[in-house]
């Protein structure tokens, strides 16, 4: 059976959800946007509102369609048919455990989303490898006189060889636990985020190959290979900041890596459709709970569904989604000029990475943005600009 779409169709939708309960959601625009396409489980709360006072019309009449399946590979056929060629999604939720199914659609293999790891990881000193190993699809180290990782047995000897190549004093620990890391730990699956410093956020991606030493290179010849997901430049919060080393494993870490796939894109923030029921009335909550463990058994995820039943939660718009409307029948030279009077006088790079300018490429993706924001600015520059330095053939 193929995907349904359900568009201007609530009953239907709700009929379907209700008869395929191991079936499977795609949140996307009316416009099918390749840049915006989140999957959900059919009994996730994110894409079926609470038992009652859901808006009417938030799931399929407004800015947001449903397409349905009862196989993962019946959504990732839809995908590759509606922009997505390589059968991924944009993104998915993680309450309900779909980031595991995004690592399916990138690399075939169906894995509990409890085996998945998330790192944070530096492209070079001030990310100036980001562009390289964005291009390529790899996430790439430094440390390159080491030789192949895989030849140092245990942490210790990697440790042993750091200090001897690069005559360092002390104990290296953050350096022996990148490259220990780098090659023995990540695992195919694992999802990593690229930053430069600790509060600039720059992609996120898939780990999908092992690791090796690829010494046709020039420099950074620790490779793994990584389907990258998301693009920007994204601020992290100041609480949620990482740490300034080139590695680290941030898997219990659950706000840092929630903040994370926010910003990157990857957990499904469209708040339209969901609004509040008080369930005081129909079920017992203790007056004093207390929850405890150790890191990464779900206290801070409890804690959060259980907010919910004393908070009134009304339909909201994220900033992302709000600009994304803004400019979607706008022109390319209409925002790329809203931009520029923003910033005054500045460089191309810097009015690639405005808010609006980024919010149009989500929703119409250009190849060389760059390029597109210079044909712009020279189609509406008067002739002879001494900003541009473009002169127009008469």
């Amino acid at each position: 059976m193929s995907a349904i779409e359900f568009i201007n169709d609530e009953s239907g939708y709700f009929d379907w959800l209700n008869n395929n309960q191991e079936g499977f959601v795609i949140n996307t625009p009316r416009t099918k946007s390749p840049s915006y396409m989140m999957v959900h489980r059919g009994t996730c709360r994110h894409i079926k509102g609470y038992a009652t006072n859901y808006r009417e019309g938030a799931f399929t009449e407004r800015d947001y369609i449903k397409i349905c399946a009862n196989t993962l590979d019946e959504l990732i056929k839809w995908a590759k048919e509606n922009g997505r060629p390589d059968g991924s999604f944009s993104g998915g939720c993680k309450s309900c455990g779909t980031l595991s199914l995004i690592a399916k659609a990138v690399t075939g293999t169906q894995i509990n989303n409890n085996e998945i790891n998330y790192w944070v990881f530096s492209p070079g000193e001030q990310a100036r490898f980001w562009d390289i190993c964005f291009s390529e699809g790899i996430a790439a180290i430094g440390w390159d006189e080491l030789g192949d990782l895989k030849q140092y047995g245990t942490i210790e000897d990697v440790r042993r060889a750091i200090k001897d190549v690069f005559g360092k004093d002390g104990n290296p620990v953050n350096d022996t636990l990148a490259c220990f890391d780098f090659a023995n730990t990540i695992k195919i699956n694992d999802i990593i985020f690229a930053k430069k410093g600790m509060a600039s956020l720059l992609g996120c991606g898939i780990v999908t190959g092992g690791y090796r030493f690829d010494e046709t290179r020039n420099e950074f010849k620790h490779v793994r290979n990584v389907k990258w997901i998301t693009r920007g430049n994204w601020e992290i919060p100041d609480d949620k900041k990482v740490a300034l080393k080139t590695l680290t494993k941030i898997t219990e870490y659950n706000e840092v890596v929630d903040t994370l796939l926010n910003l990157s894109g990857l957990i499904d923030k469209n708040e339209e459709q969901r609004t509040p029921i008080n369930r005081l009335t129909t079920s017992f909550v203790p007056q004093n709970l207390i929850l405890y463990g150790p890191p990464g058994t779900g206290k801070t995820y409890q804690l959060r569904n259980l907010q919910l039943d004393f908070t009134e939660e009304t339909a909201s718009e994220t900033c992302t989604e709000f600009l994304a409307s803004l400019v979607a029948d706008k022109p390319w030279w209409m925002v790329v000029a809203a931009a520029v009077l923003d910033l005054k006088r500045v460089k191309v790079s810097d009015v690639v990475m405005h808010e609006l300018v980024q919010a149009k490429q989500q929703v119409t993706p250009k190849k060389n943005l760059g390029a597109t924001i210079w044909i712009c600015l020279a189609a509406h520059s008067v002739n002879d600009d001494q900003t541009l330095n473009v002169k127009r053939p008469d």
